[in-house]
């Protein structure tokens, strides 16, 4: 090989490692927009809480948000914030809260996310507690939907007398919406030994 194939064969090698050099930082340096959005719903409720439940370590579901806020949550690459009614305040608010940032879009809507969470806390008592009716209509779970900005009541069979028994014995609420969610029982062995040390008086 003469000294000009050899250059040429060096140059080429040298060539190929910077042409796939850029095309790894790419990738690393792509931006990450769902972890982006992330970020400002992270930032958005920890704006809502205080010292105290920062330091206790308290959820963003023990958080009390204000009045105006409905909830938010994430659609083709933007954070969705549901705004009571639309209000301009609260809107002006969260801007404040998150800076101007075009991944971020309002949306209104009719009930505050801390109305929601009440209500949805006094249901799961009666879900606990309420063991043979829940049975009876085969309510299985309860829980908030943010696109919908309702409380979702799933039973084994969202019949309309199964909706009516709830409605009339647990809670009548245009908050709530009804959905089917089959799930089959599971069958449990029974331990004779272990049901008398959980059956006996404390």
């Amino acid at each position: 090989m003469n000294s000009k194939n050899l250059y040429f064969t060096i140059f080429s090698f040298i060539l190929l490692g910077f042409i796939s050099s850029c095309a790894e930082n790419s990738n690393k340096c792509r931006p990450s927009y769902a972890s982006n959005i992330e970020q400002l719903n992270e930032k958005l409720y920890d704006s809502y809480a205080n010292v105290a439940v920062r330091e206790n370590n308290t959820t963003s579901d023990n958080i009390i948000t204000p009045e105006y806020f409905g909830g938010s949550y994430v659609k083709a690459n933007k954070l969705i914030v549901m705004v009571k009614n639309g209000s301009p305040k609260g809107i002006e608010d969260i801007k404040k809260r998150l800076g101007t940032d075009s991944n971020v879009t309002f949306v209104s809507c009719t009930y505050s996310l801390q109305e929601l969470k009440e209500l949805n806390a006094k249901l799961k008592v009666s879900f606990a507690k309420k063991a043979a009716l829940r049975d009876e209509i085969g309510w299985v779970a309860v829980g908030i939907k943010p696109i919908q900005n309702r409380i979702v009541v799933y039973l084994n069979n969202a019949s309309n007398k199964n909706i009516s028994k709830f409605k009339n014995e647990i809670c009548n609420s245009d908050k709530i919406i009804f959905d089917q969610l089959e799930i089959e029982p599971i069958e449990i062995q029974k331990d004779t030994a272990k049901d008398e040390k959980v059956g006996s008086p404390s």
